[in-house]
């Protein structure tokens, strides 16, 4: 499997900013320099978003395709719930995820990710900006809990991807149409 990791930046250029999703920019720098001691990182996403100087800048260079090829080909993905976190599942590759506590991994994360999350009592709150306890559940993950998660992740990153089926009762197909 390739040295190399995908990693996202903050502060994101979405259609719809959600500052309740993005982790602390210099928490993703920091994790970057530690990274790029190990790895080849490349930094994913819309140019504006917060640079991670240890990684190559592929920032708005990209398709959606070649994002797709760069995450097929990487060892694993970093960064927060999104856009990017889905194509990297649909390419079957790995993530390590920062959800902070908006949303909790069960509701919208994959089994065969590193999904780190915080429980404070506001969470999950939905909210996509306004916060009144200054965003406490992404200050709660660590640079330390991310890099933990890489070394969690090194230990499987080879396995065959974990998954999920539902079994549905009878009456639900109808829910389904």
């Amino acid at each position: 499997k390739s040295r190399t990791i995908c990693i996202q930046g903050t502060n994101t250029t979405a259609s719809t900013p959600m500052r309740n999703k993005q982790w602390h920019a210099n928490r993703f720098a920091e994790v970057g320099e530690q990274l790029a001691k190990n790895y080849d990182l490349i930094q994913l996403g819309l140019s504006g978003e917060s640079d991670i100087p240890a990684a190559v800048d592929m920032r708005g260079k990209l398709t959606i395709r070649q994002t797709a090829e760069k995450l097929a080909g990487a060892r694993f993905f970093i960064g927060q719930v999104g856009f990017l976190m889905h194509l990297s599942r649909a390419v079957e590759t790995r993530s390590i995820i920062v959800y902070g506590g908006r949303e909790k991994a069960s509701q919208s994360g994959y089994p065969c990710n590193e999904n780190l999350e915080t429980s404070p009592e506001c969470s999950p709150c939905w909210r996509n900006n306004g916060c009144e306890n200054d965003r406490k559940c992404l200050a709660d993950v660590t640079t330390t809990d991310l890099l933990d998660a890489v070394r969690r992740m090194e230990d499987r990153v080879t396995d065959p991807l974990e998954t999920e089926s539902l079994t549905l009762k009878p009456g639900m197909r109808a829910y389904l149409k």
